[in-house]
């Protein structure tokens, strides 16, 4: 039994609803009584019934970024949170997107969310829990049909997906339509076959004619649309080719025309190439000609100079010109050798200076040392100069002398090494200058050589010229003969030359014009009747296509009726008819209701109709929609139940809303009626804007008074008679 459901921001409320075994809900409109049913359903179901069950369907009856929804029985309570969360794709825009988590208490080591609903629906099961009253008043006579029929389950003996077949074989493929129409036959077998795919194995009948009424429907509405293209399309075609020009005849010939046509304009334009191509020989060989005549013309003209005397003076003269080349090697071996004995002797001339200052630095330490003993030796007065509290009788009287006759010994010491170290870098600056006057002579013994080479090079070079034009004077007539010969031969050849025939380009050009405007005409013609052919087989197509769709939908219609309210369906619906009605007679008289109550699936001319209602006290059929709202409450509250006993959910519950317009007495009626039976259900719960007195014995009455838009009124329950 359900004791309480909790809400968070569900359509502008908070707060919490008790639940008793019998519960009614009052209050004006606005004042949250649907809300409260709702987040019962929201709470089993995941969403609200009759809005849409996807997460976005159910968050639209939010207020903010987040709804909870609660519900609590006697051991068992869960929360459903729905939260929205926003974020930008790549190109900026917002994506919005809603997210449902789940908290059961007590758990049982549930993580996941789809264990948790696993669990969820092993405690309470998954049933559709509220009606709106109202709402059911206001479906028409098939509307209702199919409400009532989807929440009663159907079970029969006598049906089968095997009978199925059968049915839909015996009324739909039909020895005349094979015989008049096989295509039809054959469209109408496949589909047969497709739809009977449809029915999942191991499903019951119901469940397997929804299956495949659902995929029927489907189906009919794509080959419906498919028939209308195929229509339109053969009609667009057919006025296409009725605002041709050409049609596709005699393509052929028109083709071979065409090739005809071009191997001529071949020829032409071969002609027209070669002739031009003449003519562009034969000019170039008037130009060459007379090139060859201007450079022999030229070329005698020009005198020819023999005469190499005074080239050869000049040879003669640079040779008496070039200059002894130095022996660098020889020039440079002395300083070499000077340069290192140099060097060498300064070597060690540098270590003997090292080893006077080594002296000098050691005579002046010892010195020092000597000195700062004396001084210790004063100070100390007749104590150990080992430790100052230790005296000592030994007499330094001659330490003084000592000292400075060692220091004036130094001195002089010092003095003559001093000396030795002046003569000693004395030497070392004369083997410096030593070293650096003959690097220099190196140099300048370098520099005269380069001079002298590139002199030299200068005069070969250009005594090299000269020969190179001495031996050309020498060959220069014998070399002008030549090519004289060269060139008049070349010319006698070009002037003797026989010229090839010429054809007139320009008559060849128009020739050419006229041939291609006619390719041009002849394809635009061809290209016509190609496309005329082409859209003739597009129009046969597109009618093939017609017929398939015309087939198919067809056969898709006829499907619908055999499994629909005429055919199968209708006939399961004749088969249960007789159990619902015993089963809600039977919930009327436990109400307190003694008429019998009626169904009528078909009107007395044979149509179909769904009419239902009880049997007055006068034997008359009276309708449901002439009831009177206390009545229509309880007939629906009794065909409820029915439902309920026959689905056998997990959790029992008999929730009806809107149930306004009924006056006293039938609101009465109906509580006192709806009473018995809550042996048979967990809960009962009534939801109306009630606004006179009854008695309510046994029911939690919860008021929530005068509406409020802004939030949630706490309610007021209530166990008494008004």
């Amino acid at each position: 039994m359900i004791k309480s459901i909790s809400f968070t921001n569900v359509k502008g409320q908070t707060g919490t609803q008790e639940f008793g075994k019998k519960t009614l809900i009052i209050g004006p409109n606005g004042s949250g009584k649907t809300t409260r049913v709702q987040t019962l359903g929201i709470a089993i179901e995941g969403y609200a019934p009759g809005n849409g069950k996807t997460a976005q369907d159910t968050f639209k009856l939010a207020t903010g970024d987040a709804m909870v929804v609660g519900l609590k029985t006697d051991a068992f309570q869960f929360t459903r949170t729905f939260t929205k969360n926003e974020s930008r794709d790549k190109t900026g825009k917002v994506k919005v997107e809603i997210n449902q988590s789940l908290a059961v208490s007590p758990g049982r080591g549930e993580k996941k969310d789809t264990d948790k609903k696993a669990r969820i629906l092993s405690e309470i099961g998954s049933f559709p829990v509220a009606l709106d009253f109202n709402e059911f008043l206001s479906l028409s006579d098939a509307k209702r049909r199919d409400f009532f029929y989807s929440l009663s389950p159907i079970t029969t003996d006598g049906w089968s997906k095997a009978k199925i077949e059968e049915w839909l074989r015996e009324s739909m493929l039909l020895e005349e339509v094979r015989e008049n129409n096989p295509e039809q036959y054959q469209a109408t077998q496949d589909i047969i076959e497709e739809a009977l795919q449809e029915y999942p194995d191991g499903f019951g009948v119901s469940e397997g004619l929804q299956a495949m009424l659902d995929w029927a429907t489907a189906q009919r509405t794509i080959w419906d649309s498919k028939k209308k293209d195929a229509q339109g399309a053969v009609r667009q075609i057919a006025d296409m080719k009725n605002e041709m020009d050409e049609t596709d005849r005699n393509i052929s010939d028109s083709k071979n025309e065409l090739d005809s046509l071009q191997q001529q304009l071949i020829r032409v334009e071969k002609l027209i190439s070669g002739s031009t191509a003449k003519k562009e020989i034969v000019g170039k060989r008037v130009q060459r000609i007379g090139e060859l005549r201007g450079n022999i013309a030229q070329l005698k003209a020009q005198p020819v100079v023999t005469d190499t005397a005074g080239l050869e003076k000049e040879r003669a003269d640079l040779e008496q010109q070039v200059l002894e080349e130095l022996d660098v090697q020889v020039l440079m071996a002395p300083l070499k050798d000077k340069i290192s004995a140099a060097r060498s002797q300064r070597a060690v001339l540098d270590e003997k200076h090292q080893g006077l200052r080594h002296q000098v630095v050691s005579i002046s330490s010892t010195v020092k040392t000597l000195a700062e003993s004396l001084d210790t030796v004063g100070e100390l007065g007749g104590r150990c100069i080992i430790h100052h509290m230790i005296s000592c009788n030994k007499d330094f009287t001659g330490l003084d002398e000592f000292v400075s006759k060692k220091k004036t010994e130094a001195d002089k010491a010092i003095a003559t090494l001093q000396e030795e170290l002046k003569q000693v870098q004395t030497e070392i600056a004369t083997l410096d200058e030593q070293v650096k006057s003959a690097e220099l002579e190196r140099e300048n013994i370098l520099s005269k050589a380069q001079e002298v080479s590139k002199k030299n090079s200068e005069i070969r070079k250009r005594v090299g010229d000269i020969d190179k034009e001495v031996a050309d004077r020498r060959t220069a007539a014998q070399r002008r003969e030549n090519e004289l010969k060269l060139l008049e031969d070349e010319l006698n050849r070009l002037v003797n030359e026989p010229a090839d025939k010429i054809e007139d380009v320009q008559m060849l050009q128009i020739q050419s014009a006229g041939v291609q405007a006619q390719i041009d005409e002849l394809k635009q013609k061809i290209q016509e009747k190609e496309k005329a052919k082409q859209t003739i087989l597009l129009m046969q197509q597109s009618m093939l296509d017609n017929r398939k769709a015309e087939y198919k939908a067809i056969a898709f219609k006829s499907l619908l009726e055999q499994l629909g309210p005429k055919g199968i369906q209708g006939e399961l619906v004749k088969e249960i008819i007789g159990p619902l009605k015993s089963d809600i007679q039977q919930n009327l008289q436990f109400m307190g209701i003694m008429n019998e109550p009626f169904f009528q699936t078909e009107s007395d001319t044979g149509k179909e109709v769904f009419q239902f209602g009880w049997i007055n006290d006068r034997g008359h059929q009276v309708n449901f929609d002439v009831l009177s709202r206390g009545q229509q409450a309880l007939y629906f509250a009794a065909m409820m139940m029915t439902i309920i006993d026959r689905a056998q959910p997990k959790l029992k519950l008999l929730v009806i809303d809107n149930i306004n317009d009924c006056d006293s007495k039938n609101f009465q009626l109906l509580l006192d009626g709806i009473s018995r039976l809550e042996d048979r259900v967990d809960n009962i719960v009534l939801s109306g804007a009630i606004e006179y007195e009854f008695r309510a014995d046994g029911w939690l009455v919860t008021d929530l008074g005068p509406a409020k838009s802004d939030q949630f009124a706490e309610e007021e329950p209530f166990d008494a008679s008004a």
